[in-house]
């Protein structure tokens, strides 16, 4: 699961405070399904699991972006189960995208 996924998007276009690393698209991506999926109070008790089991296997790296892209993503998926896939892009726009002033990759 950690490993780099077919087709990267890279950090361009998000939020810098959603972005950690190379790949947010992924950690967004996860946590659309886990919401889509699950009723919100157990998709956020899986993403904070999942998290610690992060800072474990990553020697003590914690991450505040993959907790705040974690809780958009469970929020998107969320709304997408209750709603129709139209919606999606409208909040990618809404709740992810930069507004270009600090657009630009940091390197990884």
């Amino acid at each position: 699961m950690a490993g780099s996924p077919p087709v990267q998007f890279g950090q361009r276009g998000f939020k810098p405070e959603l972005v950690d690393d190379y790949a947010p698209a992924r950690h967004y991506t996860a946590f659309v399904f886990v919401g889509f999926w699950l009723p919100y109070l157990p998709a956020i008790v899986v993403l904070w699991f999942w998290e610690v089991l992060g800072f474990i296997r990553y020697k003590g790296q914690w991450s505040p972006a993959d907790i705040r892209m974690g809780y958009v993503g469970i929020r998107h998926g969320t709304l997408l189960r209750r709603s129709v896939p139209a919606v999606l892009p409208r909040l990618i726009e809404r709740d992810l995208a930069s507004t270009g002033k600090a657009d630009v990759e940091t390197p990884g």
